[in-house]
């Protein structure tokens, strides 16, 4: 009988934390958590049935209430540390990729104003013209950003060219902006997003979440 308990607790316990889903291990973990806490009250009540008195049983269940509220109080404190240190690091995360979408996006399009305005006024063509001439490679929809490690998941886009604007688009593809509902260029919603517009005027930058 023993061997069962043991083999069905394992059993439990393994099925919550797999079977829970989701990308948050926390959600796994009290999932898991739950499981082993049920698993030891019908364990308990299995071991502490007669011969054992009243007087027995109470104590019992008395030490592992106490015990559980001990162990859940710990846990709640190191699940609330861990989502709080996550959010400080998203944020962080947040901040760099908006520090190297604004040292990127505007530069190249400022090389494309000055190419664009040094050519002779008679001959001058479209910026859109003057772009593909500097970055031929560089095509709408194309990512000219390259990430600087596997933790980079920032993608700067050419989002349009035309004979008198380009617009470069920033988008983060894991980080989330400060409004979780705001849609992003590429579909998805509530990344870190900005926008770097070059007309003949110059290079405008707009934050957009």
């Amino acid at each position: 009988m023993g061997t069962i308990w043991i083999i069905g607790g394992i059993a439990a316990v393994a099925a919550s934390f797999f079977l829970s889903g989701g990308d948050d291990v926390w959600q796994s973990l009290d999932a898991a958590g739950v499981a082993t806490a049920l698993y030891l009250m019908a364990l308990l009540g299995f071991t502490t049935r007669k011969p054992f008195g009243t007087r027995t049983r109470v104590f019992v269940w008395c030490v592992f209430i106490l015990a559980g509220t001990g162990v859940y109080l710990d846990w709640s404190g190191m699940s609330e540390t861990a989502h709080r240190q996550k959010e400080s690091l998203l944020k962080i995360r947040g901040t760099v990729s908006r520090s190297i979408m604004l040292n990127e996006m505007p530069a190249p399009l400022m090389k494309v104003l000055r190419s664009y305005a040094e050519q002779p006024p008679k001959k001058r063509g479209s910026l859109g013209k003057a772009f593909q001439a500097m970055y031929p490679a560089d095509s709408v929809g194309r990512n000219i950003h390259t990430p600087f490690d596997q933790q980079d998941n920032l993608k700067i886009v050419v989002a349009s060219v035309s004979d008198t604007e380009v617009v470069l688009i920033g988008q983060e593809m894991s980080v989330a902006g400060a409004d979780r509902s705001k849609k992003n260029f590429d579909g998805r919603a509530g990344m870190v997003q900005a926008r770097a517009i070059l007309t003949e005027r110059g290079v405008r930058y707009e934050p957009e979440n």
